[in-house]
Protein backbone atom coordinates (compact mmCIF):
# COMPACT_ATOMS: atom_id res chain seq x y z
CA UNK A 1 0.00 0.00 0.00
CA UNK A 2 2.81 2.43 1.06
CA UNK A 3 4.46 1.71 -2.24
CA UNK A 4 1.43 2.93 -4.41
CA UNK A 5 1.67 6.37 -2.44
CA UNK A 6 5.50 6.77 -2.07
CA UNK A 7 7.25 3.90 -4.44
CA UNK A 8 10.86 5.07 -2.61
CA UNK A 9 9.16 2.87 0.45
CA UNK A 10 10.19 0.15 -1.17
CA UNK A 11 13.89 0.75 -0.36
CA UNK A 12 13.47 1.76 2.87
CA UNK A 13 14.74 -1.52 4.39
CA UNK A 14 17.80 -1.49 2.43
CA UNK A 15 19.01 2.17 3.09
CA UNK A 16 17.10 3.34 6.48
CA UNK A 17 17.36 -0.43 8.66
CA UNK A 18 21.18 0.08 9.75
CA UNK A 19 19.99 -0.80 13.34
CA UNK A 20 21.12 -4.72 12.63
CA UNK A 21 24.98 -3.18 12.15
CA UNK A 22 25.03 -2.14 16.09
CA UNK A 23 23.60 -5.80 16.81
CA UNK A 24 25.74 -6.79 14.69
CA UNK A 25 28.89 -5.44 16.27
CA UNK A 26 27.36 -6.09 20.33
CA UNK A 27 27.38 -10.04 19.31
CA UNK A 28 30.85 -9.82 17.52
CA UNK A 29 32.03 -8.62 21.16
CA UNK A 30 30.19 -11.28 22.79
CA UNK A 31 31.57 -13.50 20.65
CA UNK A 32 35.53 -12.80 21.37
CA UNK A 33 34.32 -13.19 24.91
CA UNK A 34 33.13 -16.20 24.48
CA UNK A 35 35.93 -17.62 22.32
CA UNK A 36 38.70 -16.55 25.09
CA UNK A 37 36.00 -18.16 27.70
CA UNK A 38 35.37 -21.23 26.66
CA UNK A 39 38.76 -22.81 25.92
CA UNK A 40 38.24 -23.26 30.11
CA UNK A 41 35.00 -25.32 29.82
CA UNK A 42 34.66 -28.58 29.06
CA UNK A 43 30.65 -28.76 29.26
CA UNK A 44 29.03 -29.86 26.29
CA UNK A 45 26.22 -27.07 26.74
CA UNK A 46 28.32 -24.38 27.18
CA UNK A 47 29.61 -25.67 23.94
CA UNK A 48 26.46 -25.65 22.36
CA UNK A 49 25.45 -22.07 23.43
CA UNK A 50 28.80 -20.81 21.78
CA UNK A 51 27.37 -22.46 18.59
CA UNK A 52 23.85 -20.99 19.17
CA UNK A 53 25.51 -17.20 19.92
CA UNK A 54 27.56 -17.92 16.08
CA UNK A 55 24.31 -19.09 14.79
CA UNK A 56 22.69 -15.48 16.12
CA UNK A 57 25.62 -13.65 14.77
CA UNK A 58 25.21 -15.38 11.04
CA UNK A 59 21.23 -14.52 10.76
CA UNK A 60 22.19 -10.95 11.71
CA UNK A 61 25.08 -10.30 9.28
CA UNK A 62 26.66 -13.32 7.60
CA UNK A 63 29.49 -11.80 7.05
CA UNK A 64 30.94 -13.36 10.31
CA UNK A 65 30.73 -17.11 8.38
CA UNK A 66 34.27 -16.53 6.71
CA UNK A 67 35.64 -16.17 10.71
CA UNK A 68 33.53 -18.84 11.87
CA UNK A 69 36.30 -21.69 10.75
CA UNK A 70 39.50 -19.99 11.67
CA UNK A 71 38.29 -19.41 15.24
CA UNK A 72 36.97 -23.05 15.56
CA UNK A 73 40.53 -24.35 14.63
CA UNK A 74 41.86 -21.99 16.86
CA UNK A 75 40.07 -23.42 19.38
CA UNK A 76 40.68 -26.98 18.41
CA UNK A 77 44.40 -26.37 18.46
CA UNK A 78 44.42 -25.14 22.02
CA UNK A 79 42.31 -27.85 23.25
CA UNK A 80 44.83 -30.05 21.44
CA UNK A 81 47.71 -28.59 23.27
CA UNK A 82 45.96 -29.10 26.61
CA UNK A 83 45.35 -32.52 25.79
CA UNK A 84 41.46 -32.59 25.69
CA UNK A 85 38.88 -32.84 23.74
CA UNK A 86 39.72 -31.19 21.05
CA UNK A 87 37.37 -32.76 18.31
CA UNK A 88 34.27 -33.17 19.93
CA UNK A 89 33.92 -30.26 22.16
CA UNK A 90 35.07 -27.76 18.87
CA UNK A 91 32.30 -30.13 17.13
CA UNK A 92 29.48 -29.06 19.23
CA UNK A 93 29.64 -25.42 18.01
CA UNK A 94 28.76 -26.37 14.42
CA UNK A 95 26.18 -29.19 15.00
CA UNK A 96 24.27 -26.07 16.94
CA UNK A 97 25.00 -23.20 14.50
CA UNK A 98 23.51 -25.12 11.75
CA UNK A 99 20.32 -25.56 13.14
CA UNK A 100 19.99 -21.63 13.65
CA UNK A 101 20.56 -20.92 9.54
CA UNK A 102 19.29 -23.76 7.98
CA UNK A 103 15.25 -22.72 8.33
CA UNK A 104 16.40 -19.47 6.78
CA UNK A 105 18.06 -21.29 4.19
CA UNK A 106 15.26 -23.63 3.38
CA UNK A 107 13.14 -20.69 3.22
CA UNK A 108 15.06 -19.08 0.95
CA UNK A 109 15.10 -21.80 -1.58
CA UNK A 110 11.55 -22.55 -1.41
CA UNK A 111 10.94 -18.93 -2.29
CA UNK A 112 13.75 -18.07 -5.07
CA UNK A 113 13.84 -21.26 -6.52
CA UNK A 114 17.70 -21.41 -5.92
CA UNK A 115 20.55 -21.74 -3.35
CA UNK A 116 20.74 -18.59 -1.28
CA UNK A 117 22.73 -19.00 1.95
CA UNK A 118 21.61 -16.67 4.05
CA UNK A 119 21.12 -13.25 2.30
CA UNK A 120 18.56 -12.37 -0.58
CA UNK A 121 19.84 -9.03 -1.15
CA UNK A 122 23.22 -9.34 -2.11
CA UNK A 123 22.99 -8.41 -5.75
CA UNK A 124 21.38 -5.24 -4.60
CA UNK A 125 23.87 -4.47 -2.33
CA UNK A 126 27.04 -5.66 -4.84
CA UNK A 127 24.91 -2.90 -7.91
CA UNK A 128 24.80 -0.10 -4.69
CA UNK A 129 28.24 -0.38 -4.06
CA UNK A 130 29.81 -0.64 -7.60
CA UNK A 131 27.61 2.53 -8.87
CA UNK A 132 28.30 6.16 -7.92
CA UNK A 133 26.04 7.83 -5.48
CA UNK A 134 23.87 9.54 -7.93
CA UNK A 135 23.35 5.90 -9.63
CA UNK A 136 22.42 4.53 -5.61
CA UNK A 137 19.04 4.12 -6.48
CA UNK A 138 17.52 2.16 -9.89
CA UNK A 139 16.11 4.89 -12.29
CA UNK A 140 12.45 3.65 -11.89
CA UNK A 141 12.30 6.07 -9.13
CA UNK A 142 11.98 9.60 -9.99
CA UNK A 143 15.43 11.84 -9.51
CA UNK A 144 13.72 14.25 -6.99
CA UNK A 145 12.77 11.42 -4.50
CA UNK A 146 15.74 10.06 -4.52
CA UNK A 147 17.47 9.86 -1.16
CA UNK A 148 21.21 8.95 -0.10
CA UNK A 149 22.77 8.41 3.12
CA UNK A 150 24.52 10.29 5.31
CA UNK A 151 28.12 8.79 4.18
CA UNK A 152 26.90 10.03 0.58
CA UNK A 153 25.68 13.21 0.46
CA UNK A 154 29.82 15.09 0.84
CA UNK A 155 30.53 12.59 -2.71
CA UNK A 156 28.04 14.22 -4.24
CA UNK A 157 28.38 17.75 -3.05
CA UNK A 158 31.80 17.29 -4.47
CA UNK A 159 30.61 16.55 -7.15
CA UNK A 160 28.38 19.61 -7.99
CA UNK A 161 31.58 21.83 -6.90
CA UNK A 162 33.87 21.02 -9.40
CA UNK A 163 34.32 22.87 -12.18
CA UNK A 164 33.94 21.14 -15.74
CA UNK A 165 37.10 20.72 -17.13
CA UNK A 166 36.18 20.18 -21.16
CA UNK A 167 38.40 21.71 -23.90
CA UNK A 168 36.10 24.45 -24.59
CA UNK A 169 35.82 26.06 -20.58
CA UNK A 170 39.92 26.30 -21.42
CA UNK A 171 40.22 27.58 -24.58
CA UNK A 172 38.76 31.18 -24.65
CA UNK A 173 35.84 31.68 -27.42
CA UNK A 174 38.33 34.18 -29.52
CA UNK A 175 40.70 32.07 -29.97
CA UNK A 176 38.87 29.65 -31.60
Amino acid sequence: MAVGVYPYALLVPFYAARWYMSLSALLAACILFATLKILRSDRSSRWTGYGLLWGFELMTNAAFASIVPFLLVWLALRLRAARRAWIRLPGLAPAALVPVCAPWTIRNYAVFHTWVPLRPNFGFELWRFNNPPDRCIPPAIPRSWRCTSALERPLITAKKRQKPSGLSERIPARSL
